[in-house]
């Protein structure tokens, strides 16, 4: 099938486009951006993994409990890592945090949505397109796509393994993956770094321990790149769960000796 709306490359993307640019200014007000919003943008930004997982400016969960509904002002702007923007904001009390630019919206900034062309296009799709476009770029016309397969044809399960997996997270059946075993890892990692979820979070980690030792070198290689320092909240639930594993490989060893 030509359908130009699927696989969107990422580097069209904020993210990719303002590297070394900026659509903002200093001493602008502007605020973070909150549920859907934000997991797109953290949707869009996991392509730079794992060199984004650096949580000064990466919009963690504790963040968004403090600074939603805070107007921010832009102090400066600066950018990190190969151009990445980074805006120093101020908060309502004076203090100071840095975000990417990706994960902040000017006040009063409509929503981003999908344009009306490609969303009459998904419409008319079948059911085998629209498994498709679960792996789409755009993490809007993935969730747009897992709608309308539930409305429409609601029997249909892709059987492509990777499609699969992309249904069962989107639909919300974390734990269905266990199954799928390391092949489901991958996804289940990228989730947990864009959920804006707590319960999810724990429903992905519980997955991915019920899976099983086997996992380990996938979050092995994840935890290289994340500092205890510099990003608290996603090391130290990735050792947590890397420590639950090898529990659980001694314990294995022990029932078969």
């Amino acid at each position: 099938m030509d359908l130009k709306v699927g696989s969107q490359d990422h580097r069209q993307s904020e993210f990719y486009s303002y590297r070394y640019t900026t659509r903002f200014q200093v001493g602008e007000l502007v605020e973070i951006k909150l549920g859907a919003e934000l997991e797109q943008a953290r949707f869009q930004a996991r392509k730079s993994f794992p060199e984004v997982l650096n949580e000064y400016w990466w919009l963690k969960p504790s963040d968004v409990s403090s600074l939603r509904n805070m107007p921010l002002k832009i102090s400066d702007i600066f950018f990190y890592h190969g151009g990445i923007p980074v805006l120093v904001l101020v908060t309502a009390n004076g203090t100071l945090t840095r975000k990417a630019q990706i994960f902040i919206k000017k006040k009063d900034e409509p929503k981003i949505s999908i344009e009306p062309e490609i969303l009459q296009t998904i419409e008319s799709l079948d059911a085998k397109e629209l498994s498709e476009m679960l792996q789409d770029q755009n993490l809007q016309i993935r969730i747009k796509a897992i709608e309308l397969l539930t409305q429409k044809f609601p029997e249909y399960t892709p059987k492509d393994v990777d499609l699969r997996i992309n249904y069962e997270i989107l639909k919300g059946n974390i734990e269905n993956l266990v199954s799928f075993g390391t092949d489901a890892v991958d996804a289940l990692v990228e989730r947990f770094f864009i959920t804006t979820s707590a319960k999810e979070i724990v429903r992905i980690l519980d997955t991915i321990i019920a899976i099983g030792p086997d996992a380990i070198p996938i979050l092995d290689d994840i935890k290289e790149y994340l500092s205890v320092m510099a990003s608290p909240f996603y090391a130290k639930r990735i050792n947590w769960t890397i420590d639950q594993l090898r529990k659980l490989k001694v314990d294995d060893k022990k029932g078969k000796r």
